[in-house]
This record gives C-alpha cells, structure tokens and sequence, in this order.
C-alpha cells in the first residue's frame, strides 16, 4: 500500500500537511545523500553495492574513522594479523599500567631496568637469613644485601624490605612486556617498557573502531577481503588524502554533513508517521531509493491519509487483540476484505474447538467405535427390557388366577367357572360385571369398549377403572363420552382436531341430492371441548405411518404449520403422490357418481393384484371416494371383476391382514393401506360444466374430512380426477376446502413445486460449516452428496446418490450436529428414529466431530470405505 509505512492513526489536517512537508524534506535529503555517497565511494575507491539504512550509518562511522586516523598509524588493524595486535594492545595497556604502578612502590631510585639485574629471589632469601640470625652477624649480613641492592642500580638507601616484593613483580611484568614486543614491534607509538599506556589505549581503539566499521560495510567474505585491503591502502599509503582539506578528507565531510541532514529529517518523519523506518523498507532495493519512492507515494497519495489512518486505528485495536496473524493475511492479500469475517470466525472456532477439547475430559477421551458400541448394547438391552416387562406383567396377572382346584364354588372365581360349563341361559355381560368385576378386571386388566358398550355393559355403580383412554377422540361427541369419562380416575384423550369431527352428513334427505342444504352440520366432539377447557396437552408430532414424505408433506404443510416430524424415504425425487386423468364425466342428480373414474381405479386394482411383480402385488389397496354412491359404484364394478377373474379373490378376503377397501370420506378415519387410489369423483358433467359444489367440502370443516382422505396411504396414493385443478374457480365458492382441493389436485399432478420452497424437499444448504467439510471430502472421493434431505423439521444432513441408481440414495450421513442432538433423550435419538429411518429402507452412517477434528483424513478414508462396502452389498 502506497501509505503502509504511516502508523500514526491520529488523523488531523495538520498532521497530514507536517507529513507531506516532511516526505518532501526526506526524500530531498535522501537524494541529495545519495550523491554524495557516490563520490565518497569513488573517491575511496569502494563499491558498497545495495545500500540499506543501516549500511548508510556504517558509512558514516567509518567516515568518522578515516578522519580520526589521518597522521595515526591504524591500518594494522585491517591486516590480517589485526585480532592478535589488537588484543595483545589490550594486554599492553593493562601491563604497561601495572609496571609504571609497581615502578613507583619503590623506596628510591634505581637505574633503568635495575630489575633485570638484581635476582628479586635471591636477594629475597638472602634478607630473609639475615633478619633469622643472631646479631651482630646479621648486621653483616644485612649490609651485604643492601650493598649488592646499590651495586645493581639502587640510586641512595633502598628499602630491602620493601623494594625487594617490588623487584620481583617488575622482573614478572617485565615477561609479560618483553612477550607482547614481538606480537607489537612496528607499531609507531609502542616502545618496549617505555610505552605511554595511553597512547597504547588510543591506538587500540582506533584500530578496534576501523576493524568494526570496516566489517559492517561488507556482505560477505570476499567484499570484507576487498574492503579491507582498499582501506588499509588509504590508511597506510595516502593517509594525508585524510586531512580536512584534501580530497578524501572534504569528500567524507560532506558526506556526514548530508548524512547528519538525512538523519534529522528522518528522525522527524518517523515522529510524525509513528514507526522506525529501520525494517520497514523493502530488502534487496537500495534504501535511499526506495524512501524516496515511498516519500512520493505519501504526497502522491495524501488525500487518503484520513481514510489509511482509520484502518490503522482497527489495525491497532486487532493487534492489542492477539490478532496479527489475521492483520498480517489481510494486508499480503491472502484474505480479502470480504472474507474477514468468516476467516475470523474460522480461526477462532479452531482455536475454541481446541481448547475446548483439550479441557473437557469427555470430548479428549471420546471414542467414536467405543461410542457407537454403547449406543448398539442400549438398543439391545431397550428391546430386551421392553420384552421383559411385557413378560413381567403377563406373568403378574397370571399369578393372581387361582387353580382351579383350589376355587370355591361360591367364590367369584367360583361363579366365572359355573358360567363357563353352562350351555345355555348364561347371564348378560352386565350382570356378570356387577356379580364378578374383580374377576373380570383381574383376567382383562385392559377393556376396549366404544362410549355405547361402556354404556350398556357397565352399572353406574362400576368400580372405576384407573385410566381411561379415548382414541380417535375427534370422531366422539361429548354426551357420548361423558359417561365414559365419568368411569376413571384419570383420562387420556387422543385425536388430531384436523381430521372427522362427528357427523351425520350422509343423513341428508332425498330432497338433497348433491349436498346443498347446509342442514345439521358437524358436531362438537370431546376432542374440541377438552381443547377449549385448557386441559394439559402433549403434541405427539412423530409421523411414522407415511414411508415417504411426499404422501404427508401436503397435510403437513396445509393443516399441521409443517409441524409433524417426518422421516424421508431413500429415493429422489420423491413422488408418492400422482395424478391420473381418465375420460369421464360427473352425474349429477341422482346418480351422483362418476363412471370414468370408477372404472379407471377398477382397471388399477386388478392389474396391481395381478402385477408380475411380487411386491406391486403384495402391497395392501384401499378406496376413497367423495360419497357413497361412488363408493357403491366401484364396489359394484369390483363385484364384476372379481366374477371375471376369481385369480384376484384372494385380495377381498376376510382372512387377508389387510383387504382391498372401498370407503368414502365419513367412514375411512382410522383405515390405512400401502397405496390408497382415491376418487374426486366430482368433476365437469356431460354437457361440460362444474359447479362449485363438491358434497362434505363445501360444508363449515370440510377440509378435515379432505384431510383424512389424503393421509391414509402408507407408500403411495393415486389421485383419480376427471376434473383438471384449473377448472376449480376459487372466485365462485368460499370453502377452504374447495381452495385445499384444487391446491392438492395440483400438488399431485406437479410435485412438491406446488407447495413452495417449504417442501421441496433436498433443497436447503449445509447448516454447519462441519457438514461442509465433510461433504466436501466425499464429493472429492467422487460420490454426489445431496444436502439436508427431507421436507419436515428432520432431515437426514446428507444423502449419498446410487452411482449407477440415481432415483435412489445409497446411504444417508448423519453428522453429530443440530439435527442429531434435536431429540433430547437417547431411545428417541438412538434407537427409535433409527429404526424409522432404517424401516424405509435407509442406510446410515455417522460423522463425529471429534473424529474430524482430530484426524479429519482417517474420517473420511473409513466413511468412503463403508459406502463402497455399501455399494458392492447393493450390487
């Protein structure tokens, strides 16, 4: 970024106009430095190749050395025996200091050198004997030492005791002197024990100054070789070209006077900017140039300064935040501007993700195998429990039935067996409650009775039951169910409000013949009163009886706010609803039925029932009509075909778990089949012509009874309509039924696109960025993932397409995500759903989390391997 060496992010107009004021300056000074360190590199005849700013001020300090060095003796330390002179100077100091210290301790004057010829050591034992003996020999003996001490360069009366310490140290100094003359002769200033420790000082830090200066100009080995020798040539052969007024010497003057310039201006410009230019200029590009292309990049650009300044102000902020590495992304270009965000909440969830793992014990030590092996032992020990129990209370009961033998004639019992031999005058059912009922309840705990047998077979006086349940609870009027209700200490009503209320539509009168007198219409069911008395409710939203989704989407989507849990089918796309279209017409009057249609659905029975395939014939078919006189007519073209065809009476019989059934819309609530072939049987007459008048569904409710009719199909529905959805006027009638109708006649002949994005099935997106991932790895393994498959609330998070069946999914992934934590108890989530999904035919896999996050490549090998696995079984 042209502004990218401004950090100062308090932006004002006169800031901004100091900034450019000194860019100008800077670059200025930089140009005019750069002019003179060329002619101070030729004038030393030295090529210093790119020079970065800190190789300007190592310039200019061996400018300063050169200038220091004129008439002084300082090119020996660019020799390659420099380090040895330099640190034997060191020493030099050092000992020469020490023998001028150790020269004075003296107590008088000795000739130079005095100490090479007296022995310190003999002379030192010799005094010591004297002081031992006895006197007066050693007065003679002390004389003799202190007359040896003159005739060795003692000038007056020396001090044995004192002087003789002090001899000996000079004598050793003098070693350490005598050794460093050989590394040292040559240099003009040094002169054996006579050197002046200063001037020694003086010329060791000259020369330690020009050795260092000198390296830090070099890049490597063979320029520091070529520096050196350059320099030392000055040094040694032209040292006067140093002097203020010659060439070289001018030359380095106006070099450090334009370097001293450059340094202040610089100094101010990064005062103002914020920030060191030391770092901040690009390598390999000569630093002079390269400011001098920033500082007019700065005035180039200053009319963005405000807007660089607020970035580097959030650029602060996202710093003091531990934020570098994102700041640093952003600005390399490796993050764009509209990324951020996303980029950031990335970085962080890695980041939570693991430390979350790494704290929480559960998460670093969960085992994706040892996992699912608990979750396969707790369905086994479910189902067990579940049949224990059964067992438990079957044994219970049976353990309160005495032995025959055992049972008193007189007794209850008694009078249960006496009944039982009888062959005739047996009492009513009645008497037999009120003389035995704990006979009775003991060998049928559980009693299912309609409200009218409750009423006829139970006294008022009945012990109460302990529960009471009421199933299709719709479908029961109040004063029916009052007297049932009045028998339990608790009740349980069951129904759906959205499906048959009580009724006596088909009671209508002769008078009557299409259903246009609104007479006596719906009637209050117990279901509504207990709704509207605000007793305790429970939604029971599983839906299991629909094995594919499209059979209940409409229903679910119309009447339930798309509120029922539905669990999609393995197949894509999904179209258990279709519409067929026969030739025919509506009679109106007094046949009130529609003869195409009939004999269309007739025609479908008997070739399903003699259907090749074995499972088109084994699947169970059931008849829905709009009134009864379709009702009667199918069943009468049934008649005819079973008469033809004797091959299909089977399906018609009693003995069959579920037979073929012919009902209409009052009389099918509670009927289910495999496929339901269902008869709008209302339509165009013969002349053309439709009326708005469609029976029940005209009446206050009448989409409930639709709403029955559409969702008693288990695997597949029919819809039978000689009407076209678009010859329905919704301007002519005010039925909501009516408007569901044709809403449903659509939805059969187009597909889920008729009901809205709501439905359409795999449609959504990944709702996690884990799902992503993980999709994204199967669809590099080359598998085609569908995501979020299904219409409901539930969703399998991915469905995997059959490579060689695209109409069906080979298996579903289900990741550890929302989806699968949406059941919050364990059979739900583990074992019931499961079971669902793997009833339709599903196969599921799971993805956890963990497992990704710790080795995302070992997670998606194992799950490619199980769908090939899968793939190779399906074969």
């Amino acid at each position: 970024h042209p502004l990218a060496l401004i950090s100062n992010f308090d932006w004002r107009p006169q800031w901004e106009e100091e900034v450019v004021g000194a860019a100008r300056s800077l670059k200025a000074s930089g140009a005019q430095l750069a002019d003179k360190l060329a002619s101070l590199e030729k004038a030393l005849g030295i090529s210093l190749g790119v020079v970065s700013l800190p190789k300007l001020a190592a310039m200019a300090e061996c400018g300063q050395v050169l200038l220091d060095a004129y008439r002084q003796q300082a090119s020996f330390a660019l020799e390659p025996d420099a380090t040895d002179r330099l640190d034997a100077l060191e020493e030099a100091v050092t000992q020469l200091k020490a023998y001028i210290d150790t020269q004075a301790k003296l107590s008088c004057t000795y000739e130079p050198l005095a100490w090479q010829k007296l022995d310190a050591a003999v002379l030192g034992q010799a005094w010591a004997e004297a002081n031992d003996t006895w006197w007066p020999k050693s007065w003679f003996a002390k004389r003799k030492v202190v007359k040896q001490m003159r005739e060795g360069g003692a000038q007056g009366d020396p001090d044995p005791t004192n002087d003789i310490p002090v001899l000996k140290q000079l004598r050793e100094t003098g070693g350490h002197i005598d050794r460093l003359d050989g590394v040292l002769k040559g240099l003009r200033e040094w002169d054996s024990y006579n050197s002046d420790p200063s001037a020694m000082a003086a010329l060791k830090a000259l020369g330690s100054r020009a050795r260092v200066a000198v390296g830090k100009l070099a890049d490597d080995a063979e320029s520091l070789a070529t520096l050196r020798g350059k320099i030392r040539t000055l040094l040694y052969d032209a040292n006067d070209l140093l002097a203020p007024d010659a060439p070289v010497g001018r030359t380095i003057n106006d070099f450090k006077a334009a370097f001293e310039a450059f340094s202040a201006n610089k100094e101010k410009f990064e005062a103002l900017i914020g920030a060191s230019l030391d770092g901040r200029l690009p390598e390999g590009v000569a630093a002079l140039e390269s400011l001098g292309v920033q500082c007019q990049e700065i005035i180039d650009h200053h009319i963005a300064l405000r807007d660089w300044c607020a970035w580097v102000r959030r650029r602060s902020e996202a710093l003091d935040f531990q934020l570098g590495p994102l700041v640093e992304a952003i600005e390399n270009g490796s993050v764009p501007a509209f990324q951020v965000e996303e980029v950031f909440e990335a970085a962080y969830c890695s980041w939570w993700s693991s430390a979350v793992i790494g704290e929480d014990e559960v998460l670093r030590t969960f085992s994706s195998p040892e996992h699912e092996a608990t979750i396969e032992n707790f369905r086994e020990l479910d189902t067990r429990f579940s049949d224990l129990t059964a067992k438990y209370i079957a044994a219970n009961l049976a353990g309160e039935i005495p032995h025959q033998e055992t049972t008193k004639k007189k007794s209850s019992w008694g009078v249960l067996a006496h009944e039982l031999q009888k062959k005739m005058r047996h009492k009513p059912v009645r008497e037999m409650m009120e003389t035995i009922p704990d006979v009775i309840t003991t060998l049928a705990p559980c009693l299912m009775m309609s409200p009218l047998s409750i009423a006829q077979f139970l006294s008022a006086g009945q012990a109460q039951f302990d529960v009471v349940i009421f199933d299709e609870a719709s479908q029961i009027t109040v004063w029916d169910a009052v007297g049932s209700l009045a028998r339990g200490k608790q009740v349980i009503v069951a129904g759906d409000p959205k499906q048959m209320p009580p009724t006596n539509f088909f009671g209508r009168s002769d008078d009557d013949p299409d259903g246009d007198i609104d007479g006596e219409g719906d009637l209050e069911s117990i279901l509504d009163e207990l709704i509207g008395a605000s007793i305790p409710q429970r939604v029971l939203n599983l839906h299991y009886r629909s094995r594919r989704e499209s059979l209940i989407a409409f229903s679910n989507s119309r009447y339930y706010d798309s509120s029922l849990i539905t669990f999609p089918a393995p197949v894509h796309p999904d179209k258990g609803v279709s519409l067929v279209k026969p030739e025919g017409f509506y009679a109106r009057g007094k046949a009130r039925h529609n003869q195409g249609e009939a004999k269309a659905i007739v025609a479908e029975i008997v070739r399903r029932l003699t259907s090749d395939d074995p499972a088109v014939r084994s699947q169970s078919i059931g008849v829905v009509t709009f009134n009864t006189e379709q009702q009667s007519l199918i069943e009468d073209l049934l008649d005819k075909a079973r008469a033809e065809d004797p091959g299909i009476e089977w399906a018609f019989s009693e003995d069959e778990l579920e037979p073929v059934f012919v009902k209409n819309l009052e009389t099918v609530q509670g009927d289910e089949r495999d496929v339901i072939l269902f008869s709008i049987t209302y339509g165009p007459d013969e002349a053309g012509h439709v009326t708005m008048n469609f029976g029940p569904l005209n009446r206050t409710g009448g989409e409930r009874r639709l709403n029955v009719a559409m969702t008693r199909a288990r695997s597949e529905m029919v819809v039978f309509s000689t009407m076209p959805p678009e010859r329905i006027d919704l301007a002519r009638t005010q039925a909501r039924a009516v408007a569901d109708l044709k809403h449903f006649l659509e939805y059969a002949e187009r597909g889920a696109s008729a009901l809205g994005a709501a439905v359409h099935g795999s449609m959504g997106d990944f709702e996690s960025p884990f799902e992503v991932a993980v999709a994204r790895g199967l669809q590099e393994k080359g598998w085609t993932v569908h995501p979020q498959i299904g219409v409901s609330a539930y969703r399998i998070d991915m469905g995997i397409v059959h490579p060689d069946k695209p109409g069906i999914y080979l298996a579903g992934i289900e990741c550890d995500g929302a989806m699968y934590h949406s059941s919050a108890y364990a059979r739900e989530r583990d074992k019931i759903r499961q079971g669902v999904l793997e009833g339709l035919g599903w196969t599921l896999f799971r993805v956890w989390s963990t497992d990704w996050w710790t080795n995302k490549h070992k997670a998606l090998e194992e799950l490619d391997v199980m769908l090939k696995a899968r793939l190779a079984a399906s074969e």
